[in-house]
């Protein structure tokens, strides 16, 4: 019966996500990247340009194709999961959303499991896990494909869990046999996304409180469990830090905040997060690379949230043995959040699906809580039922509002428009709609969003460490194809911002083709073709030579050109333009 009520909660909130298409870095994962449509690149795994570093996505570098991992750390796991999905379901995003769906209801079904066994109450369990399951923060993971190292993650740190604590169940090999699937599913988890490395804690925190008896009589035993799940944290994280190292914080984030101001800028975090968890239909979509404003929370709130805090410290630290559930809820909630607490900045501090390993203390606490408030309530002879109206009220305004936000995710251009909105100081949301309007023709409107970046970004210093600026300022250029002269300054920008970054070449010297400067469009493409081997360079510099009547230039590159790229129907419609100019020129000298 709880298989059943638990993926009826699931399909029923996350059902809207089937029809929705690839958001943010899905793109960049199944459509504008290669590296997962080639299995040969399967051996990249092993190789140390496996980890996505800023400049393999940055504009101004990218060397023509994309390839690469789309993995700031290294994850292994996930990046095998995406070749499998990629195999699977090619660029059809149903497909896509139809498994990260899945694999939500296989975390939901651990969630239960686990919480049941730790209780011992099964409905505590099932309403818990329902909680979990249909909570509108989960929205985001569940909806953003390239997200999917999360899910995987909470899978393998649940399941290595689990089989930990079902260990004292069996004796002898089978004892070993549990032992040994949880330490590979640990393994597994680290490998997935870094937030595992909170498990061992975990485990000895349930064996002091919620197992106390057996782990005073088989302390020496337990210590050489204990430090074999270390072992397998110190091979990662040389892994992680020596062999594979993540160079991105120090490639594109440095973060100018004093340690009091980076307390409080992760404790407004930790409150909005607890907003929305509380308020769900508070949830919405989060920007990318985004940092809430310290002063949005009051003193009285930062007051608040600290006594919170300190009281679940001190609750832990002096009644773990009395009521050992909840100071169990209390722990997990507050390590799992650790690592994604923004203490040491990150370039993206400000997510939901950090959330998704906490949420299962929070959602354990909060039914608790709940659970307490209905049997006060029931003695009253008005609410008998109170535990089943709270219940069913609270899965209501989950499941309505989870559905609500599962619409944002429809595609880029819906999610944007959600986040600039809800947040209208966060920067990069406004460049994506820029992006999205000036595919669609739509300069004017793209021109609006492109200037409210550049008004935006000084707020951001994710933003501005990404250095975003000189791209606007080269697609500002794109939208003002009716005034040459306002284009041609945003291409300048952009050139002076990044004197790297030569794509606003080929823009230039279309203009200055149409203006009949060809000495000016010819710099420009011969500064392209320093760059690399490319048609369209080869054409705008023919046709430069040939607006100044070089006739032998042009028909030097277009033997280049012809040569370096055979078979091509666009350089051949020069070849009798430059033949009638070269014997025109060489009738002309016979005349002289």
């Amino acid at each position: 019966m709880a298989f059943w009520v638990l993926l009826g909660g699931v399909l029923l909130t996350f059902c809207p996500a089937l029809q929705n298409g690839f958001v943010g870095d899905d793109f960049a994962v199944f459509v504008e990247n290669n590296f997962y449509k080639n299995p040969a690149h399967l051996s990249r795994l092993v190789s140390p340009d496996f980890i996505t570093k800023f400049s393999d996505i940055d504009a101004a570098s990218q060397p023509g194709e994309s390839s690469y991992s789309v993995c700031v750390a290294y994850r292994p796991v996930t990046a095998v999961s995406f070749f499998l999905s990629y195999f699977l379901w090619k660029e059809n995003s149903l497909g896509h959303h139809f498994e990260n769906i899945f694999l939500h209801f296989l975390v939901v079904w651990l969630v239960f499991g686990l919480l049941t066994r730790l209780s011992r109450d099964r409905t505590l369990g099932l309403l818990a896990a329902l909680l979990y399951a249909t909570h509108p923060i989960n929205a985001e993971v569940v909806n953003i494909v390239s997200y999917r190292s999360d899910l995987l993650a909470v899978i393998f740190y649940l399941s290595a869990f689990l089989l930990y604590v079902r260990c004292d169940e069996f004796l002898g090999w089978r004892r070993h046999v549990n032992l040994g699937f949880s330490c590979f599913c640990f393994a597994l988890g680290l490998f997935a996304k870094e937030n595992v490395v909170t498990l061992p804690l975990v485990i000895m925190f349930y064996d002091h409180v919620l197992n106390p008896a057996k782990h005073e009589k088989s302390f020496k035993k337990k210590s050489f469990v204990y430090l074999i799940y270390f072992l397998i944290l110190g091979f990662y994280l040389y892994v992680y830090l020596v062999v594979f190292p993540n160079a991105n914080a120090r490639e594109i984030f440095d973060v100018p905040f004093e340690p009091g101001q980076r307390l409080i800028a992760s404790a407004g975090l930790l409150f909005q997060y607890w907003k929305m968890f509380l308020l769900p239909f508070t949830v919405t979509v989060l920007p990318p690379m985004y940092m809430p404003p310290a002063a949005s929370l009051g003193i009285f709130a930062l007051l608040v949230l600290f006594s919170l805090l300190t009281v679940a410290v001190v609750f832990v630290a002096r009644y773990a043995q009395k009521c050992p559930l909840v100071s169990f809820g209390i722990f997990w909630a507050l390590v799992a959040y650790l690592p994604t607490a923004n203490l040491i900045p990150t370039p993206n501090p400000f997510s939901l699906r950090f959330l998704y390993l906490p949420m299962l203390g929070w959602s354990l606490l909060l039914v608790i809580f709940l659970d307490k408030v209905a049997v006060f309530l029931k003695q009253s002879a008005f609410m008998p039922r109170a535990k089943g109206l709270i219940f069913s009220l609270l899965l209501g305004i989950n499941i309505t509002n989870a559905f609500i936000v599962n619409t944002y995710y429809r595609s880029n251009l819906t999610a944007c428009q959600e986040m600039v909105e809800k947040f209208p100081d966060s920067a990069r949301p406004y460049m994506v709609l820029g992006v999205t309007y000036l595919n669609a023709g739509l300069f004017k409107e793209a021109r609006m969003y492109f200037e409210k970046y550049l008004e935006v970004e000084p707020l951001n210093p994710a933003a501005l460490s990404m250095h975003q600026r000189y791209y606007v300022h080269h697609m500002l250029g794109r939208c003002y194809l009716d005034l040459p002269e306002r284009a041609i300054a945003h291409y300048q920008m952009a050139l002076h911002l990044r004197p790297d970054y030569f794509m606003p070449y080929f823009d230039l010297a279309w203009i200055y083709l149409r203006q009949e400067k060809y000495q000016e469009a010819l710099e420009c493409s011969l500064k392209i073709l320093k760059e690399r081997k490319n048609l369209v360079a080869y054409a705008y510099i023919i046709e430069s030579y040939v607006g100044l009547k070089q006739w032998a230039e042009a028909e030097k590159f277009f033997a280049e050109a012809m040569e370096n790229f055979p078979g091509n129907r666009f350089i051949p419609v020069y070849k009798g333009k430059i033949k009638s100019g070269l014997e025109n020129s060489q009738s002309g000298k016979a005349m002289l």
